[in-house]
């Protein structure tokens, strides 16, 4: 038996470990969110760079907390239609293919439904004007307060390009934080950044004031990473 799987394991081809792998990763990113407390069952969407024609996305309409490597949906990156008829990709895939159209360079992408950031979006506070250096150094270019748009529709994605070139995380007003990575994990990495900067600014607003850092002090430390440089880093998690 187990130079059976052995020999099967030996047969498969590259590509076909890599999307195997990957379908894995999408399945604990989302596992990962829900347990964190970033959304509801339904809440969220995650979609990975398969190849330059395929994607990976998480499907619609299950629990987001408890999905298994079948059940995520492989699309055409030029359209978002599944391979499969008989699966149906995340109601936000738009917001994902324009992101990938818009930056050849990202790889993944992470929209959760965070709590603290939805609660900041809906007091109409940005964290574009960043509190923590932290902050700065993830996002490359800003965290855009993204106005609000119905979700699903193409208004979405029509807001958040008008800043894709400049950052890699944006915030949806009363819809959550949008995360852009290397991989999967610089993307997941990415959103908690978002995440627990908007619980700083929260708990500061509680006790006082949520001062921004001095302009100067941005752009001293934007210089320091750019957004290419940023996905050009691979961090572990």
């Amino acid at each position: 038996m187990a130079k059976a799987a052995s020999t099967r394991t030996a047969r498969t081809s590259p590509a076909t470990r890599r999307e195997a792998a990957l379908r894995r990763e999408v399945c604990e990113v989302m596992r990962h969110l829900y347990d964190r407390g970033h959304g509801a069952p339904g809440d969220g969407n995650v979609s990975v760079r398969l190849s330059p024609t395929h994607l990976l996305c998480t499907p619609t309409m299950v629990h987001k907390g408890r999905l298994v490597p079948s059940q995520i949906v492989k699309l055409r990156a030029s359209d978002g239609v599944p391979v499969s008829a008989k699966q149906h990709a995340s109601s936000e895939v738009r917001l994902h293919l324009a992101l990938y159209a818009a930056h050849p360079a990202v790889g993944a992408v992470v929209h959760a439904h965070s709590p603290y950031t939805v609660a900041l979006s809906v007091a109409g506070i940005s964290l574009d004007q960043p509190v923590v250096p932290e902050a700065v150094l993830a996002f490359g270019g800003g965290c855009p307060l993204v106005p609000y748009a119905m979700p699903t529709t193409v208004d979405v994605p029509a807001g958040v390009l008008e800043h894709a070139k400049d950052s890699l995380a944006f915030v949806l007003e009363r819809h959550g934080p949008v995360a852009l990575g290397s991989d999967l994990a610089d993307a997941l990495a990415r959103l908690e950044v978002i995440e627990h900067t908007s619980k700083i600014t929260l708990l500061a607003l509680s006790v006082g004031t949520a001062r921004a850092l001095p302009a100067g002090e941005v752009i001293r430390l934007r210089a320091l990473l750019t957004v290419p440089e940023l996905l050009a880093q691979r961090p572990t998690r």
